[in-house]
């Protein structure tokens, strides 16, 4: 019985500290889970577009798992994680593009790079979300009495 209890208590010792190491793995492959992330939902957004543009989870699975293989057989050399997790970013971020371009319409293919880029951008932060949201949107002004007079109506038409 105590030859058990021993046994049991290396155990659960072993069990913590691969546990602690398998969770310090995870955490250096998060960048790759956020990036895979805004991709997928990229993906997603084109229903919005295209009712016909549906791509499934288990299909992305598929594309995703087929770009890790892919980017370690393109340099199985990578130093280090963070070299890994650049290559398979990169190496992702093509196949998606190629992957969706497949099944666009040649009009939506440049909408879906801005998508893609700025989603990529989003996710990095380098990208300010407010500058973002004007460019897509325009200005809107909410109280017409503090706006300033049109400085030259003859060629700057009114807002309809």
């Amino acid at each position: 019985s105590k030859t058990i209890s021993t046994e049991v208590t290396e155990s659960v010792k072993v069990a913590e500290t691969t546990m602690v190491k398998i969770d310090a793995a995870r955490e250096n492959y998060r960048p790759c889970g956020v990036r895979t992330a805004a991709l997928f939902f990229v993906l997603n957004d084109l229903v919005s577009v295209d009712p016909m543009y549906q791509f499934s989870l288990d299909a992305y699975v598929q594309l995703f798992t087929m770009s890790i293989d892919k980017s370690s057989e393109k340099n199985p050399m990578c130093g280090s994680v963070e070299e890994r997790i650049e290559q398979l970013n990169a190496f992702h971020t093509l196949a998606v593009y190629r992957y969706a371009c497949r099944g666009l319409f040649e009009r939506h293919k440049l909408l879906l790079s801005l998508h893609l880029a700025s989603s990529v951008l989003l996710s990095l932060h380098l990208l300010d979300v407010e500058v973002y949201s004007y460019f897509l949107r325009g200005g809107s002004v909410l109280d017409k009495s503090t706006q300033a007079n049109n400085p030259a109506p003859d060629w700057i038409a009114a807002p309809t």
